[in-house]
């Protein structure tokens, strides 16, 4: 049986009382829950973008998946980043299970080791359509200030990415992050034992193209930071509970 003793320490969480956001009526039905304990196997059927097999494992660290960061930003118009030198991340892992715009979600996943060295190391959930249009809820650290952990929501349309709920983090050991779609609004948590979640905000962001549908999942990476080593981060478990559709109700 594996065990989870986090200690995570969250400074200048925004106040909000999230008992105070009204749970959307689909959320009173039976979800679908897709759960992944990467215990010696996959349990779900994962899309991998850019795959790069020698990064992964799962025999590192028996009960868990080991992800080695790369180089490689998803970010803007990252194939012309002169940063990162044109490198697109690789390793983004997504559930094969397609969601649909007006179908709420909600993405857990519990992270065992992430001990970032140099800005843009980073781990995070993703909402995917494709590498111009995505929601990443990540924890990483950053160069503003230097030395800095935080945790934020990047929501890109068509190339266009804007940087939201900004907060300042430490890491002393395991952690959970979640981040929930509702309606058009994205809310986003984090936790220290899996149990209790921390809100970090909500955000409203809706894609432009809402006929197009989402994958979810995580990713560990370097961003287009070529200073930053390869590091190892051990994976857990990830869970993403996909809810019924609220129905229309016909007006008379």
């Amino acid at each position: 049986m594996k065990c989870l003793l986090p200690t995570i320490n969250s400074g200048l969480v925004l106040a909000l009382v999230v008992s105070a956001f009204s749970l959307p009526a689909s959320f009173a039905d039976e979800p679908e829950v897709l759960k992944e304990s990467f215990d010696q196997k996959t349990d779900l059927k994962w899309t991998v973008i850019r795959s790069a097999k020698d990064h992964v494992s799962l025999e590192t660290n028996p009960g868990m998946l080991t992800l080695k960061t790369q180089r490689g930003t998803i970010h803007g118009d990252e194939k012309n980043d002169a940063f990162s030198g044109g490198t697109q991340a690789k390793n983004i892992h997504l559930v094969d299970r397609e969601i649909p715009d007006n179908v709420d979600f909600e993405a857990t996943i519990a992270v065992r080791k992430f001990e970032p060295q140099l800005f843009y190391h980073q781990i995070a959930l993703i909402a995917y359509q494709d590498d111009d249009n995505y929601a990443k809820f990540s924890m990483e650290k950053t160069n503003n200030p230097p030395g800095q952990t935080q945790v934020l929501l990047v929501c890109e349309d068509r190339a266009r990415p804007t940087h939201n709920l900004i907060t300042p983090t430490e890491i002393d050991g395991p952690f959970w992050l979640r981040f929930e779609r509702t309606g058009p609004d994205w809310i986003c948590r984090h936790s220290r034992d899996g149990k209790t979640f921390q809100a970090i905000g909500v955000h409203t962001f809706e894609f432009s193209d809402k006929k197009r549908l989402i994958k979810v999942g995580f990713l560990a990476k370097n961003g287009g930071n070529p200073a930053a080593a390869e590091i190892d981060v051990l994976f857990d478990s990830f869970e993403l509970r996909i809810f019924p559709p609220v129905a229309e109700v016909e007006q008379e």
